[in-house]
C-alpha cells in the first residue's frame, strides 16, 4: 500500500454513538397520500406508481413516498417563459421567513430540522445577437437538514426544502425523512482503522505516488439516509469524509466518502452507507 499517496486531517477519537431504526409507518399508504393531496388542494385521485403515489392536476403535483412517508409538492409554472423577465426575489432572511411559514402551514416542519443554507436556482441563457451568457436567479431554495441522537444526517433521504419565488411565493416544498427510534449503541472504529479503509478504496488502486495524490480535508460523524423511495432499516453511524484527488490528467477532483463508523455495521439488517459521493439534491 502506498502510504505516501495519502494525506489525512486530524481524525476523530473513538466514542460511543447511538444506533437508530426507522419507525414503522401507521396507516394505508393510499389513504395517507389522499390526505396529503387534499391538504395541498390537488384535485386529482392519487395513482399508485409502486414506490410513489402521485396526484397531479393542472395546478400542482404531489408525490408520496411509500417506504418512508416522505412528501414532495410542486406548483406548475403559470408563466410562458422564465426568460421573459428577471424576478424580484426576497433576500435570504425573507426567503427563510416565507419558507418557514409555508412549511408550517402544511405541517412539513420538523423539530429535528434546522436551516442549513439558502441557495439560488439560476437561469443561464444567451439571446440572439449576444456574445455573452445572461445569468440571473429565478428562485431561492431554503435547505434544512436533520439532526438526531446528537448527530447530523447526510444523504438525500433526510432534508426539508422550500423553493421561494418572486414576491415570496413558495412554488415547491419537500420533506424527505424517516421517523426513527433508538435501538442500541455502538463504539466507533479507531482513526487507524478508518484510514486503512480509505486507503484500500478501489477508486485509488491505480494511483501512483509522485504523479498523483489523495488529500482528505474534513471528517464528520453522522447518519446516512438513503433516497426516500428506498427501505432502510438500521441507521448505522458513518464518517463523512471530503477529499481531493490530483493526477496529471485531472489536477483537481473533489469527492465525498461515507464509511461505516461502528464495527458492528456489517451485522446490521439495514443498508450500510455507501463509500461514494452523496447524490445531488
Amino acid at each position: 500500500m502506498n502510504y505516501e499517496l495519502f494525506k489525512f486531517p486530524q481524525m476523530p477519537a473513538q466514542q460511543q454513538v447511538t444506533l437508530l431504526q426507522q419507525r414503522r409507518l401507521e396507516g394505508a399508504a393510499c389513504s395517507i397520500a389522499s390526505k396529503w393531496s387534499e391538504r395541498f388542494g390537488v384535485c386529482a385521485k392519487p395513482l399508485d406508481m409502486g414506490a410513489r403515489i402521485i396526484a397531479s392536476d393542472d395546478q400542482s403535483v404531489l408525490e408520496y413516498f411509500v417506504a418512508t412517508g416522505s412528501v414532495r409538492w410542486s406548483a406548475r409554472s403559470g408563466q410562458k417563459s422564465e426568460a421573459d423577465f428577471q424576478p424580484r426575489l426576497p433576500d435570504e432572511k425573507e426567503a427563510v421567513e416565507y419558507a418557514t411559514a409555508r412549511l408550517r402551514e402544511f405541517d412539513l416542519m420538523h423539530r429535528a430540522a434546522a436551516v442549513q443554507s439558502v441557495t439560488d436556482l439560476e437561469l443561464c441563457m444567451r439571446k440572439a445577437g449576444e456574445k455573452e451568457d445572461t445569468v440571473w436567479p429565478i428562485a431561492r431554495q431554503v435547505n434544512m437538514r436533520f439532526k438526531e441522537g446528537g448527530l447530523p444526517f447526510f444523504g438525500p433521504g433526510a432534508k426539508i426544502q422550500a423553493t421561494v419565488g418572486e414576491g415570496g411565493r413558495v412554488d415547491a416544498m419537500l420533506r424527505f425523512w424517516r421517523e426513527v427510534d433508538v435501538v442500541g449503541e455502538g463504539r466507533t472504529i479507531s482513526a487507524d482503522h478508518l484510514a486503512d479503509i480509505l486507503m484500500r478504496d478501489e477508486s485509488f488502486a491505480q494511483l501512483r505516488p509522485g504523479e498523483a495524490s489523495v488529500q482528505f480535508h474534513d471528517c464528520q460523524l453522522g447518519f446516512y439516509a438513503l433516497p426516500p423511495r428506498e427501505v432502510q432499516g438500521i441507521f448505522v453511524p458513518v464518517f463523512a469524509i471530503s477529499g481531493t484527488v490530483s493526477t496529471p490528467a485531472l489536477p483537481r477532483y473533489d469527492f465525498m466518502r461515507y464509511v461505516p463508523a461502528v464495527a458492528t455495521a456489517a451485522k446490521g439488517r439495514g443498508c450500510v452507507a455507501p463509500l461514494r459521493a452523496e447524490p445531488a439534491y
